[in-house]
Order: structure tokens, then C-alpha cells, then sequence
């Protein structure tokens, strides 16, 4: 029986796409008029990393 040690396959999979954490501080109509943008961003990204993950399986 092993003891400790990696697997391969174990554990969460990186995402390709880094994301650093930011803290910016914005007045509520700033952030609405942000929003949008913000979110549009994030479905782009996340459909790219969708289509990446399928291409390694």
C-alpha cells in the first residue's frame, strides 16, 4: 500500500485563464455602468476555457 505521493488526474484542474483578484473602490453608478462589461467579459472567458477543456479530453 503507498503511502502519500501524487496521482496523476487527481485533483481540480487548472484554469487556463488566470484571474488575479483586484479591490477597486466605485460609486454604485460607476459599477452599474460597469457591469455589463464586466459580464460580457466573463462569458467570453469562460466559453474559451469551456472549449479549451474539451480539446485536452
Amino acid at each position: 500500500m503507498a503511502w502519500g505521493g501524487t496521482r496523476r488526474g487527481a485533483g481540480r484542474p487548472r484554469n487556463p485563464i488566470k484571474r488575479i483578484g483586484r479591490t477597486i473602490r466605485l460609486s454604485d453608478e460607476e459599477f452599474l455602468s460597469l457591469k455589463p462589461l464586466i459580464m460580457a467579459i466573463k462569458a467570453n472567458n469562460d466559453k474559451r476555457y469551456r472549449q479549451q477543456c474539451t480539446r485536452n479530453v
